[in-house]
């Protein structure tokens, strides 16, 4: 795409000039792109939303990790009764009764923005 000006040396070169002036507005709006895309990027991330369990303790697993052997010899065990920790002989619970996940599956993501800001809980 040469520009004729009728003659000379810069007539010559004037359409590569403003082909490289167009190249240059398109390269710098580019990078401004690209740099306000890394900025958003760093605002927001993907967390876990939803999770199912894919796999739970064995009885073994769940006594190995709740109850302890006490001074007489018999298994205690750390449990939570209506919301308050008791302490409780093994032989007082059915484990088969208790199920505890070990290991989870997240099926959703949601995308979420960091945030530093203090709110006032509304009152009714």
């Amino acid at each position: 795409m040469l520009i004729k000006n009728g003659g000379g040396k810069m007539g010559k070169y004037r359409g590569y000039v403003v082909i490289g002036l167009v190249a240059l507005v398109v390269a710098i709006i580019a990078l401004a792109l690209s740099l306000q895309y890394t900025i958003d990027k760093s605002r927001y991330r993907w967390v876990c939303s939803q999770v199912v369990c894919e796999e739970y303790m064995t009885q073994q697993e769940w006594i190995n990790k709740y109850c302890s052997i006490n001074e007489s010899n018999e298994f205690n065990c750390r449990v939570s009764i209506n919301g308050q920790p008791a302490i409780i002989p093994l032989k007082w619970l059915n484990l088969s009764s208790i199920q505890e996940c070990k290991k989870y599956r997240c099926i959703q993501e949601m995308v979420v923005r960091n945030a530093n800001y203090t709110i006032s809980i509304p009152t009714s």
